[in-house]
């Protein structure tokens, strides 16, 4: 089936501060160091204020939209949906996205504010990044127009838009029309704690939907526990609650009113604090068999990719597990490196490409984005994906 767009990917449309800083910021100010928090726009804003005389750089940015800006660099036909607000940021964002040669269709919300994103980067390349969602977390289905759905090969969802309030129902009516169009449906997890506080929502989906997910090592544990109940099952097992699969009522809500609660500002108790201390567990304590949760998550889709920082992607699909080491660069900055692993994973899919050199696309195009200071490769790429395939070095 012919496809006007290789892929079509809906996110948060946000446009992103970054900055140079040293631990010490973040300490000062009770930030936890890499992971996204939900912020205020005070709160951003006292944080840009003590920025003040640092270098710092604006760009158009969000999970999605960056990944999109990557299939296009690779020379792939890339559409984004998102919505925004009616002010300059917003002008800033169309902009940006028609320059990385990115159709779109970026809905106007004529009160909110375009959503913004603070990525605090340390010494150590990691970032750390305060988010105001603004416009974006107010997408909905009657934001979307379906033709450019049913014209993509795959449809890539940010999982980030599962905590908006009309999220849920804006990516399920997507997967929907995909499925119905005979498209392919990728599923990005992008937070570890936004997966391990919506792990159930997030299976529901994926069983349902998912042709191709995408996920971190941290994602897939949380995936897999489901915030704290070992989900980790032998292939062929049943998934528990079967009911999982059954299609939802119109109206359902995905993530029910978990969505409302995660949407809080930073400083707000996570109930529980079981958050906080998730996160610490997540960060301390990596999967012991990568190779087993990988499986584990293919029992749910077709088709899983795992980064694993600098020891590079696993991949599974048909033909079996296969793992893809890293590319050794000097690393500057993370922020953007799974955006851009999916890029290049998706390009090789939609290019008749095994899972495995997929991967190795993805690897390659991560660890360009890492070398550099920003979310998105700044010049077209040097290397056609024959010559990445052949082992071209992402320094040259």
């Amino acid at each position: 089936m012919n496809a006007r767009y290789d892929v079509y990917g809906i996110g948060s449309a946000l446009v992103d501060t970054e900055a140079r800083i040293d631990d010490a910021f973040l300490a000062a100010r009770g930030f936890d160091k890499g992971i996204m928090t939900l912020a205020s726009t005070e709160t951003i804003a006292a944080a840009l204020a003590d920025l003040s005389g640092r270098e710092t750089h604006r760009s158009a940015g969000g999970s999605a939209a960056n990944a999109m800006a990557g299939v296009a660099q690779f020379g792939g036909r890339a559409f984004f949906a998102g919505k925004s607000g009616a002010d300059v940021s917003a002008a800033l964002y169309r902009a940006s996205l028609a320059e990385a040669g990115v159709a779109f269709d970026v809905a106007v919300h004529p009160d909110e504010p375009t959503g913004v994103c603070l990525a605090l980067i340390t010494p150590d390349g990691e970032r750390t990044m305060l988010t105001s969602l603004g416009a974006s977390a107010a997408i909905s289905p009657a934001d979307l127009d379906p033709e450019p759905v049913r014209s993509s090969a795959v449809v890539y969802i940010e999982g980030y838009l599962i905590g908006a309030p009309e999220g849920p129902d804006a990516i399920e009516r997507v997967m929907r029309l995909a499925a119905e169009s005979g498209r392919r449906v990728a599923v990005s997890l992008s937070d570890p704690a936004l997966t391990a506080h919506f792990a159930e929502p997030f299976r529901r989906i994926v069983r349902k939907y998912a042709d191709i997910l995408f996920c971190n090592e941290q994602e897939a544990e949380a995936y897999a526990d489901g915030g704290g109940e070992r989900r980790l099952r032998a292939p062929g097992e049943d998934a528990p609650g079967s009911d999982e699969q059954r299609p939802r009522t119109p109206g359902e809500n995905v993530g029910g009113d978990d969505g409302k609660r995660l949407m809080r500002t930073l400083g707000e108790d996570a109930p529980g604090g079981d958050s906080e201390r998730l996160l610490r567990a997540l960060g301390e304590d990596a999967p012991g068999d990568s190779e087993r949760l990988l499986r584990a998550l293919g029992e749910d889709a077709p088709v899983v990719f795992m980064t694993r920082g600098a020891n590079g992607a696993m991949a599974l699909d048909a033909s079996g597990a296969v793992s893809v080491p890293g590319r050794a660069v000097p690393v500057v900055d993370t922020t953007g490196a799974g955006d851009a692993f999916a890029a290049g994973a998706l390009y090789g899919l939609t290019h008749d490409r095994g899972a495995a050199d997929a991967a190795r696309l993805g690897v390659y195009a991560s660890a360009k984005v890492v070398a550099a200071f920003g979310a998105r490769l700044k010049e077209p790429l040097r290397h056609s994906p024959e010559a990445i395939l052949a082992g071209a070095d992402p320094m040259d």
